[in-house]
């Protein structure tokens, strides 16, 4: 009987505190873009660039827009914190553009389809400006 007390109190505790951080929003975020949404193209070297100078004033400049971006794949990580890394077309620099991109995990799946090198175009919404730029991914396509 005193094993098995402490062993559930510390259960409920670990327990808690999961469905707190849950609360206080550590959760992953849902996409605030709806489905239907604009598409606004852009460069990834361009949307780099303008996140890094005023995050504010581009985040509010793609409000409620998917960003469609085309890349090369450079890599995927299927794990649980699932992303991406793009680079950006036609970019011959030394250290050419790169996004990394949050995937859902509904959407690891059809990254199976791009394997490294491969042409790939997204259609993203961008986080939160008081973080660096990593954007999440919406769908994967043309349209």
């Amino acid at each position: 009987l005193y094993v098995i007390l402490p062993v559930g109190a510390a259960c409920l505790l670990v327990l808690g505190g999961c469905c707190l951080l849950a609360i206080i929003g550590l959760a992953p975020p849902r996409p605030t873009t709806p489905p239907n949404a604009p598409i606004v193209d852009a460069d990834i070297q361009r949307l780099l660039t303008d996140w890094r100078n005023n995050p504010v004033a581009e985040s509010n400049k793609h409000k409620g827009k998917a960003i469609r971006v085309t890349g090369t794949v450079v890599r995927f990580d299927g794990s649980a914190s699932a992303s991406l890394e793009i680079e950006a077309e036609g970019d011959k620099s030394l250290f050419p553009a790169r996004m990394s991109i949050r995937v859902p995990r509904e959407l690891t799946q059809s990254m199976g389809a791009y394997p490294r090198g491969s042409r790939i175009t997204v259609h993203l919404e961008m986080g939160d400006p008081e973080q660096p730029p990593r954007p999440r991914l919406l769908r994967v396509g043309s349209p």
